[in-house]
């Protein structure tokens, strides 16, 4: 009996061992992306939103105004919004994107992107200003203030 037990023991171990090695696989695999706009301590108050999202539509939203976090928590996007965001992303060309160079302007807000995909991470700083003048994160931009207005029922304000 004793043996029997230790037996039953042993394979679940090694289905829980088994379980995990494939969830890491999955998550290794996974793509996602980050957003921040910055401005955590801006004088208007506006504060610093932050987006996170994988390629299953898996998003989170929080919103930090000086130093108070406000987490919205995860949200689900459907299939079309989910597609629709990783086709902006993608046409934002974040891993080909080169970060602003120059000093920022007084109350200028400095954005980051971090796309995660197949193993590598790109991140890109951009100052609001320059970030203004690429089509490509422009839109990008404003269908992440689209979906936070969505998802959350708040206004985000970025520039």
């Amino acid at each position: 009996m004793k043996n029997a037990v230790l037996l039953v023991i042993a394979w679940a171990a090694i289905l829980a061992l088994a379980s995990g090695v494939v969830l890491l696989r999955r998550q290794a695999g996974l793509q996602g992306f980050e957003f921040s706009s910055g401005g955590t301590y801006h004088i208007d108050g506006r504060g610093e939103w932050t987006v996170i999202v994988d390629t299953h539509g898996a998003l989170t939203v929080t919103h930090n105004v000086q130093g108070e976090i406000a987490d919205y928590g995860s949200f689900s996007l459907e299939g079309r919004e989910n597609s629709e965001l990783w086709r902006l992303i993608r046409a934002a060309e974040i891993e080909r994107m080169d970060p602003s160079d120059r000093l920022g302007v007084p109350e200028e807000v400095r954005y980051e992107f971090v796309l995660r995909e197949s193993g590598l991470t790109h991140t890109v700083s951009l100052w609001a200003d320059d970030a203004r003048e690429r089509e490509g994160v422009v839109a990008l931009v404003e269908q992440l203030a689209g979906l936070i207005e969505k998802l959350t029922g708040e206004t985000a304000v970025f520039y």
